[in-house]
């Protein structure tokens, strides 16, 4: 059975490099996944709740702690369905 020929830029690729290759063309196949996750009602309130964790921590990286967040704390305000799950 006849191989394929790699390409150069393949034969001087390390196996890790190879794979990073491999993962990054994942990439948008992967971000869509979430998103439609993200919006499917079958799924838990947590698992869409991870979903929209993971976008906004590969979009804008994870959240920081906040200056003075222990003086006075941090208020947060849950949407309705978060808020009724969370009860």
């Amino acid at each position: 059975m006849p191989t394929t020929p790699k390409s150069k830029s393949t034969l001087k690729k390390t196996p890790r490099e190879q794979v990073a290759d491999i993962l990054l063309r994942a990439t948008p196949e992967a971000a869509r996944f979430l998103v439609a996750a993200l919006a499917d009602d079958s799924l838990t309130q947590s698992a869409r709740s991870d979903c929209a964790k993971e976008i906004l921590n590969r979009v804008y990286g994870r959240a920081a702690v906040l200056e003075g967040a222990g003086e006075g704390g941090v208020t947060i305000e849950l949407d309705e369905g978060v808020r009724a799950y969370a009860d």
